[in-house]
């Protein structure tokens, strides 16, 4: 038993050390140096613990954010803040770790590809539904109208961002 108990741990640490190494991959196309890795890595610890989630799909949502908005001027700071408030959405919204993980991809992609509509505006608003409250409060719109605005491609990386890092301290007040 013991033995069983040994290779078990033993498992558990290499799956964490690799699971780690896959954060740090990720974040490594994002950041500047070592010291620019180790800051992003332990302020997205932060933020998986805060949020409640996972450090992989954090990490993943981070580096999308950061690769879509490169020409936009966004902060690190800034792009930490809108990764929690998605995050903690989520959690919010009682996601399941896999939707969670749905939802983090087809916001990148929507980021990616510029635009937040079609597939990708669905899957984010049925896994983060509080999300079209956002939109249409930081946008002075209506539910309807954000929907439209998708529909025509009008929800724009700059607008999906602006709108979740405004949207932080109403999120971070539903959260605690």
């Amino acid at each position: 038993l013991i033995n069983a108990l040994a290779g078990g741990a033993e498992q558990v640490n290499e799956d964490f050390a690799n699971a780690a190494q896959e954060v740090q991959n990720k974040l490594s196309i994002v950041t500047n140096g070592t010291d620019d890795l180790n800051n992003t890595f332990d302020q997205l610890v932060g933020v998986a613990t805060n949020a409640r989630v996972g450090l992989d799909g954090v990490a993943e949502l981070y580096q999308k954010l950061n690769l879509a908005t490169q020409d936009m001027n966004v902060s690190q700071t800034e792009l930490v803040t809108v990764t929690e408030t998605f995050s903690k959405m989520l959690t919010l919204a009682g996601t399941s770790p896999q939707g969670a993980e749905g939802a983090i991809r087809q916001l990148g992609q929507a980021l990616a590809s510029g635009a937040f509509r079609g597939d990708e505006f669905n899957s984010v608003v049925e896994a983060a539904p509080q999300i079209l409250d956002l939109l249409a409060q930081q946008t002075g719109v209506t539910r309807g109208e954000v929907r439209a605005l998708a529909a025509d491609g009008k929800l724009t990386a700059d607008v999906l961002i602006n709108a979740l890092a405004g949207g932080a301290e109403q999120v971070n007040e539903d959260f605690a």
